[in-house]
């Protein structure tokens, strides 16, 4: 019973879920039954431009294959083509008393000098030589010690010749460059002084001359050297290089002779030097001198030879001076004078022709557009007089027969090139005493460019520097005109492409500046640093408590400029009223270098407005009498003249001033050695302070259009030194106006 209780309710729900089933499904079909045709699937071929890439398994190379050896790249470029050094001195030191000295009067005609001393006798003087190698003894010949020294350091590899020799040997410096220089260093060669036994050796008191072969044998056999026996370390040294090398020494080849000279007696050096000399010639050119006692015979010898060089090439000049006069008639140009000079460079056509310079005693009229004479003085002055002396000499001296009195200079002309130098033509006026006639002669005379160097110490830069651009307001009336160049640099630094490089704008504002004015200033920083965010461009403003004019106020600005942002960094000082482009910014970073070289540019000043013709507006002609009395009254008017017209790089609008130092590039740090000359005397501006730099620091003056100079009243303190003074005065009386518009101005006409 209790099964059944349990089972009915599960049997139940069974049926009555199949009844269920049944009333929801369909009705079965009541077509015949079949089975529809399975339908094909379509499958899309897209391995029509498949590639099949085949890995191949890698397979490890048999063991006893060979490897490919690498290229072994050498560490210079000469040690992969095979560029050597000339030649080697090799000085074996005993004393190391003469090869101090040996060394200050040969290392600086040779490559290298190497000093091979003992260790035990090496002093305090020889150990700051530049190159010396110690050595102990160790019981082993000192020669040993030399050739490894050779190996070790490799030195057999580096050098076409070789030099051994002790320090009691004077080597004349130019006899060995003229013998070295003729020779090729191809062959096995070993010259010098062959020893007394016909032995095929070379003495080492006369030195030793290898060829790089040569070396090369010695250092690779020097090994039967070991066991040698000899009576003295100089005889050991001989003896090894002949057996090393199995080279019998030469004292000639190629018509070339080694010679020598060997001192003996009592006398010493530096005092029967002149006796010697007169007594027997071959002293004067000997290559080497055996057996000197002191440093001061080794000075004496170098001294000595120094004077027979010298005299041998003046003969030399002498024979090529005749030389050239016998072959100048057969030149295109014909010949030249001085001889053996380019001659005067020809134009390239006729608008390019040089211009001679007319002088008087008192004089000069000078190229110059705006100057047509100019007082005789300066430094023009003493060139000119010492020329019309030295005129008077040479005329004198032809004349030496006659009698004739000097009487005036008629005048004359010079003439720069700078690939020859300078020239003058000078007339000069006589008087016969006898016929009291007039007589008149011309010269020329000429300062040929002789010593000419490389300048081989200039850095390298890049235009890739941090510059920071000082702009000092010391008046309220400069407030309008620094606003102006502010948004002149705002539009500037706008570009597509960001910089890496910073620039830093400082406005240095003095404290007669107004405070509205200062708040003006500093919103249009603001408005400048943002326009000029991808540019790297940074502005501030500075506050400088000084009651100074223009040119002291801009010195103080700078120092305070430095102080806020370093010594070390470049500083480039513009005048409120620049106009500048932006490749002046590129030229002033590439144009100053530290310590080396300041950038001050000539800027091109503008005339003024009204007398140039720049305010003029359409209709209105430069000609009418109405715009000459307007433009007279706004002569003195001390208000800034208008423009309507941009400022363009013409010669009606303006002129390049080379009077005008008011912007200056300088490093911070070479700031500060010339700020004390600017406390000496009042400065119309800093840039004069770096003429005549001293510290060897360059001052490059160069034209620059990039750069301009708005038109502003130009103050001349009476304080001024007198050359600040004058220039003051001159820079503002030509920068007015060309003279054609001054006298259109006066004489009203065109």
């Amino acid at each position: 019973m209790s099964g059944a209780r349990t089972g009915l309710p599960l049997i139940g729900g069974v049926l009555l879920g199949v009844a269920i089933t049944f009333l929801l499904s369909p009705p079965p079909d009541e077509s015949p039954a079949f089975c529809p045709a399975s339908r094909v699937p379509e499958f899309v071929d897209n391995s029509e431009h498949w590639v099949v890439v085949q890995e191949k398994t890698p397979q490890s190379p048999p063991s006893d294959a060979k490897q490919t050896p690498q290229v072994v790249r050498a560490r210079f470029a000469a040690t992969e083509l095979g560029i050597r050094e000339r030649i080697l001195v090799l000085v074996w030191a005993e004393t190391g008393r003469l090869a101090v000295a040996l060394n200050g009067t040969l290392a600086r005609h040779v490559s290298r000098v190497v000093a091979l001393a003992d260790s035990a006798r090496l002093d305090v003087e020889m150990s700051l030589l530049p190159s010396v190698i110690p050595f102990k003894s160790n019981g082993l010949h000192a020669h040993t010690h030399i050739l490894n020294a050779v190996f070790n350091y490799t030195l057999q590899e580096n050098y076409d010749w070789f030099l051994l020799m002790k320090e009691s040997t004077y080597i004349n410096p130019f006899a060995l460059e003229r013998m070295i220089s003729k020779m090729s260093w191809h062959h096995k060669l070993i010259l010098g002084v062959p020893d007394a036994l016909n032995t095929g050796r070379c003495i080492l008191d006369g030195g030793i001359l290898l060829s790089n072969p040569s070396m090369q044998m010695l250092i690779q056999q020097r090994h039967v050297c070991n066991n040698m026996l000899a009576a003295t370390e100089e005889n050991g040294l001989e003896m090894c290089i002949h057996a090393a090398t199995n080279v019998t020494c030469r004292r000639e080849f190629e018509g070339l002779e080694y010679n020598f000279w060997r001192v003996s007696g009592t006398d010493a050096p530096h005092e029967a030097l002149q006796r010697w000399s007169l007594e027997s010639p071959t002293l004067n050119s000997s290559l080497a001198v055996g057996n000197i006692l002191s440093t001061a015979d080794a000075s004496a010898l170098h001294d000595h030879f120094i004077r027979v060089e010298v005299d041998r090439v003046d003969v030399e000049i002498a024979s090529l001076e005749v030389e050239i006069e016998g072959m100048g008639d057969d030149l295109p140009d014909g010949p030249s004078w001085p001889v053996g000079t380019r001659p005067y460079s020809k134009p390239p056509n006729r608008y390019q022709a040089p211009v001679w310079e007319f002088f008087t005693a008192t004089e000069i009229f000078k190229n110059e557009p705006n100057q047509n004479v100019r007082p005789l003085e300066g430094s023009d002055k003493e060139d000119i007089d010492e020329v019309i002396q030295e005129a008077k000499r040479r005329i004198e001296v032809e004349e030496l027969n006659t009698s004739i009195e000097f009487v005036r200079v008629s005048g004359g002309y010079r003439i720069w090139d700078a690939g020859r130098g300078m020239d003058y033509m000078v007339d000069l006026v006589y008087r016969d005493a006898h016929t009291e006639e007039t007589i008149e002669r011309r010269i020329h005379l000429a300062r040929i460019i002789e010593q000419t160097s490389l300048v081989n110490t200039v850095p390298y830069v890049k235009e890739d520097a941090d510059l920071t651009i000082v702009v000092p307001i010391a008046e309220e009336i400069e407030v309008l005109p620094a606003r102006r160049l502010l948004a002149r640099q705002a539009r500037l630094c706008v570009g597509a492409a960001e910089e890496s490089r910073h620039t830093r704008v400082v406005v240095a504002v003095s404290a007669r500046v107004e405070a509205k004015s200062v708040t003006y200033i500093q919103n249009d920083l603001e408005e400048l640093k943002k326009r000029c965010k991808r540019s790297a461009l940074d502005a501030s403003l500075l506050s400088v408590s000084s009651d100074n004019p223009s040119s002291l106020h801009a010195a103080e600005a700078l120092d305070e400029a430095i102080d806020h942002f370093g010594p070390q960094s470049m500083f480039l000082l513009l005048s409120p009223y620049a106009d500048i482009q932006k490749e002046l910014l590129d030229r002033a970073r590439i144009n100053t270098i530290k310590k080396f070289q300041v950038f001050l540019p000539i800027p091109f000043m503008e005339f003024h407005p009204t007398i140039s013709g720049m305010d003029l507006k359409d209709g209105e002609k430069i000609d009418d009498e109405g715009w000459r009395q307007s433009a007279l009254s706004k002569l003195k008017d001390p208000a800034p003249p208008t423009r309507t017209k941009p400022l363009i790089v013409q010669k009606e609008h303006g002129r390049f001033d080379p009077l005008d130092f008011s912007v200056v590039c300088i490093y911070g740090s070479d700031y500060m050695e010339v700020r004390p000359r600017l406390t000496n005397g009042k400065r119309i501006d800093i840039g004069s302070a770096f003429l005549n730099m001293p510290g060897g620091v360059h001052v490059l003056r160069a034209i620059e259009p990039a750069l301009r100079i708005r038109y502003h009243r130009q103050e001349c303190d009476a304080d001024l030194e007198e050359d600040d003074l004058s220039r003051c005065i001159q820079s503002r009386r030509e920068n007015l106006a060309a003279k054609d518009q001054l006298a259109r101005l006066v004489f009203n006409k065109e």
